[in-house]
């Protein structure tokens, strides 16, 4: 934590010999009253080789070698050159702790006691008491550092008001260890009370707001964590940047960005490494093991987690290196290692961070532990460990209280107790919506599904184990239901605003340069401009708090009369492992099928978006399009075989609920489905709940042309012949400002314009109109159509991320309450896209609903249109 203040600290420009001033550039005293500062100075700035090089210089000036021995003539019985001495040699000590860890730099320590004693200073008294705290507390020696904090509260009215904050702050970080929230905050607080004011302080004052946030992490307030961090960088000071990126990872794991986390992680490692602050490496190596672990990325996850050990054991630190053990530990569970070797040393460390007053830890050692007797058929034993473990503390993070859960599964599935562990899977169900509900930002509410991954699989096998489809369709709904039952928050416009000028402009310039290979360095800096900006918006929307309020969960019988009553057929999609699984919804009893391996349709899904891609061009060569439609044609053919052929749907309209990935599938190219209407949902509830969404009485049109397309303009210029409430938005008009204006007030939003899906960043991706790009990031819940057209590129497209949810423009369009999207999956040829817009509004306009329409539309053309009917179909 970012509270780890130095030893030896005083706010700049304090004397620190209290008994004269030493002004003298001559004057060794003086001169090495500078160096101290100087050296407080790196040390804040994470360079602790540099500092403890300017130290030595110091200490030798005064006369006092590092080593301790006073040379001939040297100011040693001077008590001012005695104080600065005490101040040195204190950060010395931390210094060379922080190089070397053990024992490193106590002498120093111990030497700087007995000079405080002997000139009865009681003020640096207490600067060595709760340095030797501070000391414990990176140790890990927890009753080690309260005893030196207790003896320095004793001398606590003879030191100075910059000392006795760096205590607080330091203080605090220890309440944090013990997970003492109140006494944490406490602390912290009155270190920002007494440095209120006091622009000499504002580095400890950063250091207390950012643990602050740290305080709201370890709560479980992830959004207020990110704005106290946010606030507290903004504050500025000498401290290393560096530190506060390794908590904000750690903030960002709990909220599932992994890749967010990793990156941040990489750049604070590298600082770490170039300020040799080798401890801070090892927590930053661990908790990129962290990250790979959660993703799946076992080899990385142990290779990380067993270096961090190793750095952890050369330094003495057996606090950390237990924790790396205990990840090492949870990397061999999963990669396989034999469970009877595991539950040892599971044991070990669980006793051992009980010891040092480390409940949680603990509790994943135990948990751990279970784990392995489970899978090693050691029931009983099993059920003996698990009542040790206790119940989930508001203290634990969401990761560790689902694992709680999906042991508690796992266990009462051994023991044949399947109502029990359905209700575990449930209970750990509900903990993680109540967890994303915190949350306003959609890229953290999607995110944050991540760590139920765990607990939605052991949810379906348990659900296909027992092969009803009921129990599957409703496995397959509480996985990945969660977020699409949240509302996001649109950022504050007054802080993105500004950003989001500059990202439009950078955009803009970026594609103007295009591939030439003369602007390449141009380009690189470009893109990495582009991608800082990204990241500021990013924090801002992070820190916004999610309304708590989660949608009331539709269950299978609404679902199916539902569908029945519209004569309609519902297929529900979901992978297990490798395989792929359908639950059909329709007349009579629902049916569960098993497919195929996911392996092949994968292959299949990347081969005919290349395909598709290849028809966009306008002008393909002849040989060219001809191979790619032969291509595209067999894919599909597969496709519907694999996907479709087992399932013997009767001859009605399709809704589609699909995995994550199959989402990005042209539906209606399928040949089953060939003039069917298909309606594509990420979950059956979200179907259900829009199905039964309000209508608007008129149908009002706002048609927007972007620029560079050249059917475009005849496209919107269509639309007042067929909806006669048509505004037109043509040329200068047709703006991203307008669009959002104007997107509240009407029914039906259609956008003929160039678009982009940013597969790494998908809330950029984006809506290119006159005055630049328009990025999902920007859109508003308040003030959205029921039915948005994006008739070009690729914006039905999407990311998927590692907890099975999709993101993209359409994703995000649909979480934010529009009814229905209908995009595109792969780029669309514009005169072609036009044609079948036209005749797709024409329709509709006639009483067709939006699925029908575009079925129709499509089959008329007679060739492939990748454009698909996401959400609900709506109709005027």
């Amino acid at each position: 934590m970012a509270g780890a203040a130095p030893g030896g600290t005083r706010h700049r420009g304090a004397a620190l010999t209290g008994a004269r001033s030493a002004t003298s550039a001559t004057d060794p005293v003086a001169v090495a009253e500078r160096e101290h500062a100087r050296a407080l100075n790196d040390a804040f700035r994470g360079r602790y080789d540099l500092s403890s090089r300017r130290l030595r210089r110091a200490l030798d000036l005064l006369g006092f070698p590092s080593a301790g021995l006073a040379a001939e003539g040297s100011v040693h019985d001077d008590v001012s050159a005695q104080r600065v001495r005490i101040r040195l040699l204190v950060l010395l000590a931390g210094m060379e702790y922080e190089l070397s860890g053990g024992e490193a730099g106590r002498d120093h320590l111990d030497e700087a006691i007995t000079a405080s004693h002997t000139i009865g200073a009681r003020d640096l008294a207490f600067v060595v008491n709760q340095t030797l705290a501070l000391r414990a507390t990176r140790s890990g020696m927890v009753e080690e550092a309260l005893t030196h904090f207790a003896a320095a509260e004793a001398f606590a009215d003879d030191a100075t008001n910059f000392d006795v904050c760096k205590m607080l702050v330091n203080r605090g970080t220890l309440h944090m260890e013990r997970l003492e929230l109140d006494s944490a905050r406490r602390d912290l607080e009155l270190c920002l009370k007494r440095a209120e004011g006091n622009p000499e302080f504002v580095t400890l004052a950063m250091m207390a707001r950012h643990n602050l946030g740290y305080v709201e992490f370890l709560a479980g307030n992830l959004p207020a964590a990110l704005r106290l961090m946010s606030e507290a960088a903004d504050l500025g000071g000498e401290a290393s940047p560096a530190v506060s990126l390794l908590d904000r990872s750690r903030v960002l794991i709990a909220a599932g960005l992994i890749d967010a986390a990793d990156r941040t992680l990489t750049e604070a490692a590298e600082e770490f490494r170039h300020g040799r602050m080798w401890a801070y490496l090892a927590e930053a190596e661990l908790a990129r093991a962290e990250c790979a672990l959660l993703i799946g990325d076992l080899r990385r996850a142990r290779a990380l987690a067993g270096s961090a050990r190793t750095r952890f054991r050369r330094r003495g630190n057996d606090e950390w290196r237990r924790r790396s053990e205990l990840t090492l530990l949870a990397g061999d569970l999963a990669y396989g290692r034999p469970p009877s070797l595991l539950v040892g040393p599971a044991a070990r460390l669980a006793t051992e961070f009980s010891a040092t007053h480390l409940p949680t830890y603990a509790k994943a050692a135990r948990l751990i532990g279970c784990e392995a007797l489970l899978l090693g058929g050691r029931v009983p034993e099993a059920t003996q460990l698990f009542r040790e473990v206790g119940p989930s503390e508001r203290t634990d993070e969401i990761a560790l209280r689902l694992r709680q859960r999906t042991v508690a599964a796992f266990l009462s599935q051994r023991r044949g107790q399947r109502a029990a562990a359905h209700r575990e899977v449930q209970l750990g169900v509900a903990e993680l919506a109540r967890h994303q509900a915190q949350f306003g930002s959609v890229d953290l509410q999607t995110a944050s599904a991540l760590h139920g991954r765990r607990l939605v699989t052991l949810d379906l096998e348990m659900a296909l184990a027992a092969g009803r489809p009921a129990g599957v369709f409703a496995a397959l709904e509480r996985g990945r239901a969660l977020s699409h039952r949240l509302l996001p928050v649109t950022p504050p416009p007054a802080e993105s605003a500004p950003l989001l000028t500059q990202l439009r402009q950078l955009s803009e310039n970026l594609a103007l340069i295009g591939p030439d290979p003369a602007q390449a360095a141009s380009a690189a800096r470009m893109r990495a401009e582009i991608a800082d900006l990204q990241e500021q918006l990013q924090r801002i929307a992070w820190r916004s708090d999610g309304s708590r309020n989660v949608a009331r969960y539709v269950g299978l019988k609404p679902v199916q009369d539902l569908v029945r009553r519209k004569g309609l057929q519902m297929v529900l999609y979901g992978r297990v492992h490798s395989e792929l699984v359908a639950v059909v919804v329709g007349d009579g009893r629902p049916r569960l099928l098993r497919l195929s391996e996911t392996q092949p349709v994968t292959e299949l899904l990347s081969r005919l978006r290349a395909d598709l891609n290849v028809l966009a061009f306008p002008t393909p060569p002849a040989a060219l399009r001809e191979a790619a439609l032969a291509s595209a044609t067999r894919c599909l053919q597969r496709l519907d075989t694999l996907l479709l052929g087992p399932l013997e749907l009767a001859e009605r309209p399709v809704v589609v609920v699909p995995t994550a990935d199959l989402s990005t599938l042209a539906w209606n190219a399928l040949p089953s489905l060939h003039r069917r209407p298909v309606e594509v949902s990420p979950t059956a509830a979200a179907w259900w709940h829009r199905s039964h969404a309000a209508r608007n009485g008129s149908v009002r049109v706002a048609a927007f042309a972007g620029p560079g397309l050249f059917a475009s303009e005849k496209e919107v210029l269509e639309l007042p012949k067929i909806w006669p409430d048509t505004e037109v938005f043509l040329g200068p008009d047709a703006t991203g400002r307008a669009l959002l204006q104007s997107a509240g007030s009407v029914s039906i939003a259609h956008v003929a314009a160039h678009g982009t899906h940013v597969g790494q960043n998908p809330l950029f991706s984006s809506l290119q109109l006159v005055d630049g790009p328009l990025f999902a990031y920007e859109l508003d819940a308040a003030h959205v159509p029921q039915h948005v057209v994006l008739s070009a590129c690729e914006l039905g497209q999407v990311t998927v991320r590692p907890g099975e949810e999709a993101l993209g423009l359409t994703s995000v369009l649909l979480q934010l309450g529009v009814c229905c999207v209908v995009a595109g999956v792969a780029n669309v040829n514009d005169d072609l896209a036009a044609d079948v817009m036209i005749g797709y509004h024409q329709r509709l306009a006639n009483g067709s609903d939006s699925a029908t329409a575009l079925a129709d539309a499509i089959a008329e053309r007679g060739t492939v249109v990748p454009f698909t009917c996401f959400g609900a179909a709506w109709s005027a």
